[in-house]
């Protein structure tokens, strides 16, 4: 090859990476501006300090005496922050606390998603930031009972020890429903009764303190779902803070790494849980975690996880009675069960959740109970927000579990922030909970 020649190939290859990076500009501007509605070059400059700190505690859930399990104690880490009862949320506010005279308490019970609408996730306005927008004349502090993975009877235990500790609670919301026959499902496929908190989890921190049972295994595992959901969130906010359109391109395709990393840790974690026969998951959990009420009703359990879940939205009811307090009792929506028409670009985040797996399953199963006895749940005053994204045209989920985009977290918030309103107006409070 002559100088000529290695000339000429030098410049076209220069010139086709010059192309390429200027398509990917002119592509990523416009992106942006179609899914943030304003230019790219208008981004100001974000700077993020790196953590450093290996020697911070970690946010995995841990045993808890009367929960279940809970997360760590008023900590931050690992992009997490948690109040002094090991629930999800940044707040100044540790139980038990004496409110002032112009302060609302709303506490929130519930799973993940209930978790959501106190920390929005996905960035969406959280309960508090509406409530406070439409009380301007009140004080609104949200306190967060809610976790990943919640279910009843947690939340009716998690009440009776705000009561116990003496905790005043002007409004008590119990967002709920998914969870119950999702996990509770998943409890019976192992022998494990509905009542136990999510088996799922007891299993992963009963294999954590068995000794030689797997738990280098299990926490490997919850370690890539932690950091792929970090660096989910990190390129996220890397991306919104791009200054160019190449840089929002390179950042999305990161997140889309991401994303299937998160989606290998968590088949790996499912495979890691059927590796095992059912007999003996359930025989070891027993084992572990020192139970002694095995359930043989694996075939047909839904009817035994619907009372599970109604006595304790009654004995919530009563509770909050006593206590002088307003209790508001949501079902959640999910995509399992649900008249939305879903775009095929959201089909295939929502829907993906393969037929037969415990969360679709449970939820196909259980949900058409909360329809069939409308009238049960309405007599006691509980209230359905199952249609609450049907006439949506906007995708309202953002995985196969049953989590919200931004705009679904502000519509749920914006839902339940009316149905307090109306308790409050419809029901004067008798008295305040010392």
């Amino acid at each position: 090859m002559t100088f000529r020649d290695l000339r000429g190939y030098t410049l076209a290859l220069l010139t086709s990476a010059a192309l390429v990076l200027l398509f990917g500009e002119i592509a990523g501007a416009i992106l942006f501006y179609r899914q943030q509605g304003r230019l790219i070059y208008s981004n100001q400059r974000v700077h993020v300090d790196a953590k450093t700190d290996n020697s911070a505690p970690t946010a995995r859930q841990r045993l808890h005496p009367y929960l279940g399990f809970a997360g760590p104690y008023s900590i931050e880490t690992e992009g997490w922050k948690f109040n002094n009862l090991g629930f999800p949320q940044a707040t100044p506010y540790k139980v038990p606390f004496k409110p002032s005279p112009r302060d609302m308490v709303v506490v929130v019970f519930g799973g993940s998603v209930a978790s959501n609408l106190v920390t929005p996730w996905q960035g969406g306005l959280s309960l508090g930031a509406v409530l406070q927008e439409q009380m301007p004349d009140r004080n609104i502090i949200v306190y967060s009972m809610a976790q990943g993975s919640g279910k009843q009877p947690q939340q009716l235990i998690g009440l009776a020890m705000l009561r116990a500790l003496g905790q005043h609670i002007d409004v008590i919301v119990n967002l709920d429903g998914f969870n119950e026959f999702a996990l509770g499902y998943s409890n019976a496929r192992y022998l494990t009764h509905p009542i136990f908190p999510s088996f799922t989890i007891l299993w992963g921190i009963g294999m954590g303190l068995e000794p030689g049972g797997g738990s280098s295994d299990f926490h490997r595992i919850a370690a890539d779902l932690i950091e792929a959901k970090s660096a989910i969130r990190d390129e996220e906010d890397a991306a919104d803070g791009s200054r160019s359109g190449a840089a929002y391109i390179f950042h999305k395709l990161r997140v889309s790494s991401a994303l299937r990393t998160k989606a290998r840790a968590e088949q790996a974690y499912m495979a890691s849980v059927k590796s095992n026969s059912h007999e003996t998951l359930g025989s070891s959990i027993q084992t572990m975690m020192g139970l002694n009420l095995p359930y043989t009703n694996q075939a047909s359990p839904w009817e035994d996880i619907f009372q599970i879940w109604l006595r304790s939205s009654d004995a919530m009811a009563a509770l909050s009675k006593a206590a002088g307090a307003h209790f508001l009792h949501i079902i959640q929506p999910n995509q399992y069960f649900s008249k939305k028409q879903f775009s095929p670009d959201e089909a295939r985040v929502a829907l993906s959740q393969p037929e037969g797996e415990a969360m679709r399953f449970g939820a196909e199963r259980g949900y058409p109970m909360f329809a069939e006895r409308a009238d049960l749940l309405q007599a006691r005053g509980i209230v359905s927000a199952i249609n609450l994204f049907d006439g949506e045209p906007g995708a309202m989920y953002v995985d196969n579990c049953c989590h919200y985009t931004r705009s679904g977290e502000t519509m749920l918030s914006r839902f339940v922030t009316a149905k307090i309103l109306e308790r409050l107006n419809a029901e004067p409070q008798t008295r305040r909970s010392e």
